[in-house]
């Protein structure tokens, strides 16, 4: 099993570095956006009688939570309600305060259906030069 990760635009949001994987051996693919929450992936399925279907899902997202635990890994969630975006403000808050994650790169924001646009809840985006 091969999988190839690179980043392409969001279709909802514009930014060119949403995360995307591609799977060589069953064509599935999924892209998810650190700036708006935008998800979307094409499964395979293959029933016993060897039928194949596709199923796409796509969840619109509400926002996104990033954050760098010290001398961690930098962590994205992808957040699909509004109440998931108020329990990542308060969770974020909480961290902060403790100074669990690091301030300098932590982020929290949330998709203004109104202007069509991302707001910032929290922080400033911080845009993740590689996978590595």
């Amino acid at each position: 099993m091969t999988i190839v990760t690179d980043y392409k635009q969001c279709r909802r949001c514009g930014y060119e570095r949403a995360d995307h994987e591609f799977d060589c051996s069953t064509s599935e693919e999924s892209i998810d956006c650190g700036r708006c929450g935008h998800s979307a992936a094409l499964q395979r399925m293959q029933e016993a009688d060897g039928k194949v279907s596709w199923i796409q899902t796509v969840t619109e997202g509400a926002g996104a939570l990033g954050y760098q635990l010290p001398g961690g890994a930098f962590v994205v969630r992808y957040l699909s309600s509004d109440e998931d975006v108020r329990e990542a403000e308060q969770w974020l808050r909480k961290k902060l305060a403790a100074g669990e994650v690091d301030a300098d790169s932590a982020y929290l924001t949330r998709w203004n259906q109104d202007k069509e646009a991302v707001d910032f809840v929290i922080g400033a985006f911080r845009d993740v030069e590689s996978h590595d």
